[in-house]
Parts: structure tokens; C-alpha cells; sequence
């Protein structure tokens, strides 16, 4: 990740576009969807740490990766056990000497990069066998209490974001441009600490619409 190449999501921080030096980088699927959510959050408290757990679909390993998935529903496994069909892969990518797979690598240096504030991230993702949409269980440490009730009144307003009373899904959001966000709660014990989750599109916001809108800004 060179500090010297804007990693760009326009609902969060179209500013840094202006600082490319001829490339703009698009940033991974699972963190672009988690600061979308992040952002209008981070207006009403600091946050003190963030635990982001990961349910990633296959789509996000590629176009062989749903015909492997395909061939397992289908009973196909090619003589092997199933991988995808019926399972959860703990590790996206080999585990690096500190144990962080490169997706989790990811989450940690691109939320606050991209956010341009400094708070420990700490990551687990996982591949589930659903063909499209990523999923996040979001875990937020705020210096403040920050209540529910202003949680969705911030996020409500927010470009690029949903906010779901209930069952968001990832077919909820098949083919939508927007960030699903549901069932945001306080611990009972703590109100600095928010957790909800977000569902969506990884082939969309993901991917081909962040790099899309990061164009129009451009033109």
C-alpha cells in the first residue's frame, strides 16, 4: 500500500483524488463497504478499537471459484472433499508469520488510511459458500457514547448507505449500489460500544461501481 497512491471511496474521501500522481487505488471489497458505514459514524465519536469479522462470498475468489462452487452443489467435487459447498474457509489467503491472512492485512491498514484517523482494527474473515454479497459483523469501541437511536439517525442520511430494520441479507442486496446496514444495538453494559452488521454487493460496490464513481469524480 504506497502512501503515496490515494485509496478512494468518493462517499468517504473524494478529497484525496486530488493528490493522485497519475494512479488511484480502488481498495479491497470487504473495507470499502465497512467505511461507508464507518464514515458518518466517526462524526459523532472517536473510536477507541473496532473488531470486524468477515463472511465473504465466493465471488470475491473469481469467476473459477463459483464453477467450483457449481460443480460441489451439483455433487461434482472432482474426487475431492467439498471446499466451498456446505463450509466456512477460516483463511482467505496463507497466514502470514503473524497469522493475518492478507485479507484481514487489509481491513487493518485500509480503514484508517482511508478514514485518515488511527484506531486499532482488529480483523477475522472468512469465506462462506453464498455466490454473491459480503457480510460484516462490525464491533465498534467509541470514546463516547454514541446510542443507537443517533447511530441510525447518522447513517440514515449517509450517501451510498441503507439502513435495514431487519433482514438484511445478501440477496437483499444483489445488484443494489448500496451498503445494507441492520441491527445496530448497544451492549446493555457499555453504551460506547455499537455493533451491527453490513451486507453488500461485492461485485458492485465492492468493485465496478467504486471504480465507476471514482471516475465521475475525476471527469
Amino acid at each position: 500500500m504506497d502512501p503515496d497512491v490515494p485509496l478512494v471511496v468518493p462517499e468517504v474521501n473524494s478529497h484525496a483524488i486530488a493528490n493522485h500522481g497519475g494512479i488511484i487505488a480502488n481498495p479491497n471489497c470487504s473495507t470499502i463497504q465497512l467505511v461507508v458505514v464507518l464514515a458518518p459514524l466517526v462524526e459523532l465519536s472517536q473510536i477507541e478499537w473496532l473488531s470486524v469479522s468477515t463472511y465473504q462470498a465466493v465471488s470475491g475468489a473469481g469467476g473459477g471459484a463459483l464453477a467450483q462452487l457449481d460443480r460441489e452443489l451439483a455433487g461434482d467435487a472432482d474426487g475431492t472433499s467439498s471446499i466451498f459447498a456446505g463450509n466456512v474457509l477460516t483463511e482467505i489467503g496463507l497466514p502470514a508469520e503473524d497469522g493475518f491472512c492478507v485479507e484481514e492485512t487489509k481491513l487493518m491498514r485500509e480503514t484508517t488510511k482511508i478514514l485518515e484517523r488511527e484506531f486499532p482494527v482488529f480483523p477475522s474473515c472468512a469465506r462462506v459458500p453464498v455466490r454473491t454479497g459480503h457480510t460484516e459483523s462490525v464491533t465498534i469501541k467509541f470514546t463516547e457514547p454514541v446510542s443507537r437511536k443517533d447511530a441510525v439517525t447518522a447513517l440514515s442520511s449517509a450517501p451510498g448507505v441503507r439502513v435495514f430494520e431487519k433482514d438484511l441479507t445478501p440477496l437483499s442486496v444483489k445488484d443494489r449500489d448500496y451498503v445494507g446496514v441492520s441491527r445496530l444495538r448497544n451492549h446493555p453494559g457499555e453504551p460506547g460500544i455499537l455493533q451491527f452488521w453490513i451486507a453488500a454487493d461485492n461485485l458492485r460496490k465492492g468493485a465496478a461501481l467504486n471504480a465507476v464513481q471514482i471516475a465521475e469524480q475525476l471527469l
